[in-house]
C-alpha cells in the first residue's frame, strides 16, 4: 500500500513539473526547440541559448521533486533491505525445510523404537508370565521332590533294614549250607601222591594205603563206601577222595596221619571252601601259638586251644 502512495505521488509530480506552469517555473522560462517553420523561407536566424547547468536545474526544480527522490531513495533502501530479508527468509525457509525432513526422519526413528520398544515390552510380560509359570511349576517339583524325597527315605530306610535282614538270613542260609556240606563230608579223606595209573581201583588202594603203608592195626575193618580221584587228569598226580562207611573209621585214620610224616604222601580233611579259605586266614595265627608251644587245632573254620575257641 505504502508503495503505491509513494508511486501515485511521483506520477502526480511528474505531471506537475512536466505541465504545469507554476510561477517557480514559468513559461517563459522554459527553452523548446522547435523544428523550422514551415513554408518559411528562408528560415529565421536561430538565437544562441545557452545551456542550462545543473545548478539553475536544482534552483529551477519544485521541493517536492527533491522530497520524492528522497523517498524513492529510501524506498530502494528498504526495497535492497527487503531483499535481503527474502533472501534471508529463503535460506531460513531451507534450514526449516531441512530441519522438518529431519524432524520427520527422527519422528520415524522415535516410531521405530516405539515399535521396539513395545515389542520388548510385550515379550518381557510374556517371558515374565512364562517365567512365573515356571517358578510355580518348580515349587511344585520341589514340594513334589520333598514328598518323594521323605518317601524315598523310607523306602531306603526299610530297604536297609531289609537288607540287613536278608544278609543275615543269607548268612544264615550259608552256615546252613555249610554245615550240609560238612556232614556231607565229615567222614572222607582225601589221599595225596599216591601213585595213579590207568586202571586201578580206587577202594582197593586206599584200604592196601592203610594196612601196608600206615601200618594200621585192624586195618581189615575199616570200610569204604567210595574212592576216586578228584580234578582233571594230566601231568601231575590227582588227590584220591576215600569216603569212609563211618566216622570212626574215618578217625581212626585220620590220627594216624602223623606216621607218613617223613613221606611224601599226605592225608587231610575234606572240607568246603569257605571253611579252608578261612583257615587260610588263621594260619599265620595257628603257627604263631604252635611256634609258642601252644597246643591249637582247628574245629571247622575256628582256632581252639584247650577245648575252646581261641579270640585274640
Amino acid at each position: 500500500m505504502n508503495n503505491q502512495n509513494h508511486q501515485a505521488q511521483f506520477n502526480k509530480a511528474d505531471q506537475n513539473f512536466m505541465y504545469q506552469h507554476g510561477p517557480s517555473f514559468p513559461l517563459s522560462q522554459q527553452y523548446f526547440c522547435s523544428s523550422p517553420t514551415t513554408g518559411m523561407y528562408p528560415p529565421p536566424s536561430m538565437q544562441h541559448v545557452s545551456p542550462i547547468t545543473q545548478s539553475q536545474i536544482s534552483q529551477q526544480r519544485p521541493p517536492l521533486v527533491d522530497e520524492i527522490f528522497r523517498r524513492m531513495d529510501k524506498f530502494q533502501e528498504k526495497l535492497d533491505k527487503l531483499e535481503q530479508i527474502d533472501s534471508i527468509v529463503t535460506s531460513i525457509n531451507a534450514k526449516v525445510i531441512r530441519l522438518e525432513q529431519g524432524t520427520k526422519s527422527l519422528d520415524d526413528r522415535m516410531e521405530q523404537v516405539e515399535r521396539c520398544s513395545q515389542h520388548i515390552s510385550d515379550n518381557y510380560d510374556k517371558h515374565k508370565c512364562d517365567l512365573t509359570e515356571l517358578k510355580t511349576e518348580v515349587n511344585n517339583i520341589s514340594k513334589s521332590l520333598k514328598t518323594n524325597s521323605k518317601e524315598v527315605k523310607n523306602v531306603g530306610h526299610e530297604f536297609r533294614s531289609s537288607l540287613s535282614d536278608m544278609k543275615k538270613e543269607n548268612d544264615k542260609l550259608k552256615e546252613s549250607f555249610l554245615d550240609v556240606q560238612m556232614k556231607s563230608m565229615s567222614n572222607n579223606l582225601i589221599f595225596y601222591n599216591i601213585p595213579e595209573t590207568e586202571v586201578e581201583n580206587c577202594p582197593d588202594i586206599i584200604l592196601d594205603f592203610c594196612k601196608n603203608t600206615m601200618k594200621l592195626e585192624n586195618s581189615d575193618q575199616i570200610q569204604l563206601s567210595d574212592a576216586h580221584r578228584i580234578g582233571r587228569k594230566g601231568g601231575k598226580t590227582r588227590p584220591m577222595l576215600a569216603k569212609f562207611s563211618s566216622y570212626v573209621h574215618r578217625e581212626l585214620v585220620r590220627k594216624n596221619a602223623k606216621t607218613l610224616k617223613n613221606s611224601s604222601f599226605g592225608i587231610s580233611e575234606q572240607l568246603p571252601t569257605d571253611v579252608q579259605n578261612r583257615r587260610k586266614e588263621l594260619l599265620p595265627l595257628m603257627k604263631e601259638l604252635r611256634d609258642q608251644n601252644v597246643k591249637a587245632y582247628f574245629v571247622r573254620d575256628k582256632i581252639h586251644v584247650g577245648g575252646q575257641e581261641y579270640k585274640p
